[in-house]
């Protein structure tokens, strides 16, 4: 009997785990299968290779690499379920687990600086201002740049990532013993993530204000000038909406990674 009970509880697990790894596998597929798309059509049109659409490739590559990281996700945790029911070691699931939060923090972070540097070009746009053109060559050294700031501020709690068995077996990040490692886990994190953001947002208010002092339709305008300033005005305020919704998703995911590794040493 006592047999019995223990297959049914085995089978009941196996399949919840089943269907949680279906729903990460699912939203991580449709994630990976429209940012795939952006980057193909960028990358096979011609008239689409400008410098500027070079970061819009970038900031899709990012959102591909978390898809990428929610399916790591799901699979981190199903491994380590299925590992722990057959009194395996946690070796693999902590492996993919490590890989999970590297990719994961590395394109929330690369997410938030792509973010930053398009908002300043598209200041730069508006107030016809440039402090130095956009090559080819700059663009890739911008992007050169932040996935080398993202992979460096994701290196230490990637180390410390692992497979909690108290926590259901999730995938986490353990405690990091060390202070010097957990200041310098802050400032890394600030200065490819919090800082820009709020640079990005200061820069977009400086665009809003732009907007309404020096783009307004004048009386003497005929109605064809003015309807193409208010569409100008329209369409420039939807990206500025949508960067901020992006950030504002990307955001509040370090922070919180921030707290827990605060917490988790100071045993909070």
């Amino acid at each position: 009997m006592a047999g019995k009970d223990f297959n049914t509880t085995r089978n009941q697990t196996f399949n919840g785990l089943g269907r949680a790894l279906l729903i990460y596998n699912g939203l991580g597929l449709i994630g990976f299968t429209l940012n795939g798309f952006v980057c193909v059509v960028i990358g096979t049109r011609k008239v689409l290779r400008q410098p500027f659409n070079h970061l819009i490739l970038n900031l899709s590559v990012s959102n591909l690499i978390l898809s990428f990281a929610i399916i790591l996700y799901g699979l981190a945790n199903y491994l380590a379920a299925t590992l722990a029911l057959n009194n395996l070691t946690m070796t693999i699931a902590d492996a993919v687990c490590k890989l999970d939060l590297f990719c994961f923090l590395s394109s929330l972070t690369a997410t938030c600086l792509t973010l930053f540097i398009i908002s300043i070009e598209r200041y730069q746009a508006i107030t016809v201002v440039r402090i130095r053109k956009i090559e080819f060559s700059t663009t890739r050294k911008i992007i050169g740049i932040i996935w080398i700031l993202t992979s460096i501020s994701a290196i230490i709690p990637t180390y410390y990532a692992a497979i909690d068995t108290t926590l259901s077996h999730s995938c986490h990040i353990s405690r990091i013993p060390n202070l010097f490692l957990v200041i310098l886990s802050m400032i890394l994190f600030s200065i490819s993530s919090v800082a820009p953001v709020l640079l990005m947002l200061v820069t977009y208010s400086l665009i809003i204000y732009k907007l309404y002092a020096n783009i307004q339709v004048s009386p003497g305008l005929s109605s064809a000038a003015g309807n193409r300033k208010k569409h100008l005005r329209r369409s420039i305020i939807a990206i500025v909406f949508i960067s901020i919704l992006s950030s504002g998703s990307c955001l509040p995911h370090l922070i919180l990674h921030m707290i827990v590794i605060i917490g988790q040493y100071y045993d909070i």
